[in-house]
């Protein structure tokens, strides 16, 4: 897939990303160069796609910093959280998670839109029993994509 991205990925960019990350626990910044990536990139990648290759991006942009380490499939009670983001607590405050979908363009509706948020929604509850995870400051977030384009990014109470 990488090979496909015709994409020089910029520090400036990156860095800026990490420190909304970091400083705000929020990842508005991050999600929307993970879809400017998708989006400059070869029609050929989305033919067997999945919510995969979107997790290599973000982890690629969130390489692991002094601010905190970047797990996909990180495991937790009796699952896989997409990404968990641990924050080093010298640096942020905030560790997060993520639950990532991916809906094919030519299959996305608004009915298939909403279940997706569902089970995210029902993976995301169900990681947070796991003892492991701080949950004291975690913010969690569900993202869909359907292409190149984010469909929803909604951080989860």
């Amino acid at each position: 897939m990488l090979k496909d991205i015709d994409i020089v990925l910029e520090d400036l960019r990156i860095r800026e990303c990490i420190k909304e990350v970091s400083e705000t626990g929020k990842i508005d910044k991050i999600t929307e160069y993970v879809s400017d990536i998708l989006n400059n990139s070869s029609n050929r990648i989305f033919m067997k796609f999945d919510e995969k290759y979107v997790e290599l991006i973000y982890k690629i942009l969130l390489r692991n910093t002094m601010k905190f380490k970047t797990y996909i499939e990180y495991p937790c009670n009796l699952g896989f959280a997409d990404i968990y983001v641990v924050g080093n607590k010298e640096y942020t405050k905030h560790d997060i998670m993520i639950e990532l979908k991916y809906i094919k363009k030519s299959e996305c509706s608004d009915n298939i839109l909403e279940s997706k948020r569902e089970e995210a929604l029902a993976e995301l509850n169900k990681y947070i029993k796991d003892d492991r995870i701080n949950k004291e400051n975690l913010i969690r977030y569900i993202v869909i994509f359907s292409g190149s384009e984010v469909k929803l990014l909604e951080s989860i109470e």
